[in-house]
């Protein structure tokens, strides 16, 4: 799954998760600060799988514990490991269903990605489903993986206003169309920009949270003096990437691969 930053990628697979019922889950979110650490992403996904793989080829396991230890030689070659890593998730998933669930796919390290990718492709006939989340405007080391792939859209008008409302009814009508149209259908904006204050020059005051997460990109944006004032106005948050999907879209791929397990399912997943 993939969309901008704040457009409910995290939330999806939350529920996802939640409605995962009979499944075992492991669950890991990648890390900017693990990116350059070869196997990091592919140790939090195995590691917890590792004590019920008493069945596991003793070939198969020393492929594995090379590539997180390094004890028993170089570094296994990715398709021995994925091959490894698809026996290990056979295995366990042949007790109960296993869902493996990713977020912030972004900043897998590219060894864990490979072999993870090459494990999904492979999964056909298995009771183990992957899903992964990702933000669509940065580059990732799944780019290219040959995976389904969901892009997630903003939120309609509609549905933009209730969320809107929930989250500060009674707001005056300037402010709050300032809001919808600032915030373009963004969920995280909506409930940001909704706790902050309005200037009264046509701009809405620019949240912390949302400085944090794009305020590098407002600051080379269409209004400089603005993003670095605090402020942002509608014309320079909607010159951010604008990915696109239907919300049926959404539900269909979500849910498939977890309400059939007999299935060949893979659904790739991007949170915020």
């Amino acid at each position: 799954m993939r969309g901008e930053t704040g457009v409910g990628k995290t939330a999806l697979l939350d529920d996802l998760i939640a409605h995962a019922d009979g499944y075992r889950v492991v669950r890991c979110a990648g890390a900017e600060a693990e990116r350059d650490l070869t196997f990091a992403a592919l140790h939090a996904l195995v590691f917890p799988l590792l004590p019920d793989s008493a069945g596991l080829d003793p070939q198969a396991r020393d492929t594995i514990n090379t590539a997180f230890t390094g004890t028993a030689g170089a570094a296994p070659h990715a398709m021995a490991l994925g091959i490894a890593v698809l026996d290990l998730l056979t295995l366990v998933s042949a007790a109960t269903p296993l869902l493996l669930a990713v977020d912030d796919g972004q900043w897998l390290d590219a060894p864990s990605a490979q072999v993870l990718a090459f494990t999904a492709r492979r999964l056909s006939g298995t009771a183990v489903r992957v899903a992964i989340a990702a933000r669509a405007e940065v580059p990732s080391p799944l780019d290219g993986a040959g995976l389904p792939e969901l892009v997630l859209p903003p939120l309609a008008e509609e549905p933009a206003a209730r969320l809107l409302d929930a989250q500060r009814a009674g707001l005056n009508p300037y402010r709050r169309n300032l809001i919808l149209k600032a915030a373009a259908g963004n969920p995280l904006a909506l409930i940001e920009l909704a706790r902050s204050g309005t200037p009264g020059d046509g701009t809405v005051a620019l949240p912390r949270r949302l400085e944090q997460v794009y305020g590098a990109r407002l600051r080379t944006g269409p209004a400089v003096s603005q993003a670095r004032t605090g402020r942002v106005t509608a014309q320079t948050w909607n010159a951010r990437p604008r990915p696109q999907a239907t919300s049926d879209q959404i539900g269909q791929k979500c849910c498939s691969g977890v309400k059939n397990h007999h299935t060949s399912t893979c659904t790739t997943l991007s949170t915020a």
